[in-house]
């Protein structure tokens, strides 16, 4: 099947089936712009829903991408990757500090959710 013609969410599967196991080769294929770019999952900061679009941030970029969070959360690596608020989700190794109400990474800070509140500390104090 041509990538034109699958979804996003098939796109990233397959993406995620042919990376295997080992964390420093997995990696996602995000729509941007029409076309696909191949974002390496260790390199993302944080990702950021605005309405149906997401912005994946790195260190040196920013992609913005027609997908829902909740498709890219299940598809990255739990150990790695926590969901801290409805619009968040963070690199847990790519944190510098937190608080009990935000997350801050590369000098901003995210907020805690209070429905993620409990999740969020959990996913923090184990790595």
């Amino acid at each position: 099947m041509h990538a034109w013609y699958m979804g996003a969410r098939q796109q990233i599967m397959l993406a995620k089936e042919t990376t295997g196991i080992s964390d420093v080769n997995k990696f996602l294929f995000l729509k941007v712009d029409r076309k696909t770019v191949k974002v390496n999952v260790k390199d993302i900061y944080w990702i950021e829903s605005v309405k149906d679009y997401i912005k994946v941030i790195l260190e040196d970029k920013v992609l913005l991408s027609k997908q829902k969070i909740s498709v890219l959360e299940d598809l990255l690596p739990e150990e790695q990757f926590c969901r801290i608020h409805k619009s968040f989700i963070i690199s847990t190794d790519k944190v510098d500090s937190y608080y009990s109400y935000a997350v801050e990474i590369m000098g901003k800070q995210l907020p805690i959710g209070r429905n993620y509140k409990q999740h969020a500390m959990k996913c923090l104090q184990e790595n």
